[in-house]
């Protein structure tokens, strides 16, 4: 993995699941997200992230080993997380552009 420690990951999964459950409890049905290929994966792990925010108590029960590596699946040493997510799903994660210090970090605009 690149930079970040699995327990740090794991507090980011943590974070992102609660936050993703007070979005879906602030705009109900509009959240309206599809998970049929939305997914998380970090070092040689992946995980559903539906499986992760409502089957799981703890999002680390969700992860499977996957077919290969971050690293061999994304060829850049920078990330050590990687989601795959559409539409109002999209939306709801797109300003966690890093995770630090649990600050979330809105996107700049080009203006």
């Amino acid at each position: 993995m690149g930079y970040m420690k699995e327990e740090r990951i794991l507090d980011f999964f943590r974070d992102l699941k609660e936050n993703l459950i007070k979005y879906e409890d602030s705009y109900g049905g509009e959240f309206g997200i599809y998970f049929d290929d939305d997914y998380v994966r970090y070092g040689s792990k992946i995980a559903n992230l539906q499986t992760m925010i409502y089957n799981c108590e703890d999002p680390s029960d969700a992860f499977d080993p996957a077919d290969c590596s971050l690293d061999e699946f994304y060829d850049d040493p920078y990330i050590d997380v990687y989601i795959s997510c559409e539409g109002s799903m999209y939306e709801a994660v797109y300003g966690y552009v890093s995770h630090g210090v649990g600050v979330r970090r809105e996107k700049k605009s080009s203006s």
